[in-house]
């Protein structure tokens, strides 16, 4: 039997290259293996990420409506918009049916973080 490992190597001509080598024998190919695992460059671990949803700041405005940060770069408007729809669309608001918040799915309007402004503008106006 052949075993096949695909390594990513680098070549300086061309760049980044996924080259595939070829054992013969099982114990070529365990060696392999334990090698290319062994070096710790190899090992690849995700830096641990903050909860950030612990860190969000809810502001209830006038009317019932709750404008949350929803991630670095966008806001969520939660509540009772209907009557301002059409405003909401008018500012490039898009509107989210299964938005998370505090845990459960609720229904509401997703804006870009450059938007927030003219969103708590509009909602404190209207109220």
């Amino acid at each position: 039997h052949r075993y096949p490992v695909f390594t990513l190597g680098k070549s300086p001509k061309y760049g980044w290259s996924v080259c595939k080598l070829t054992h013969y024998t099982r114990e070529g190919y365990i060696d392999r293996l334990a090698y290319i695992a062994g070096n710790e460059e190899n090992i690849c671990l995700p830096e641990p990420k903050d909860e950030k949803r612990a860190e969000r700041t809810e502001t209830s405005v006038q009317g019932g409506f709750i404008i949350v940060d929803y991630s670095e770069k966008a806001i969520a408007v939660f509540g009772d918009t209907k009557p301002v729809k059409d405003a909401l669309h008018a500012l490039g608001g898009r509107f989210n049916a299964r938005l998370t918040h505090d845990g459960q799915k609720r229904a509401g309007w997703i804006f870009q973080k450059t938007k927030e402004d003219e969103v708590r503008r509009l909602l404190g106006k209207d109220e």
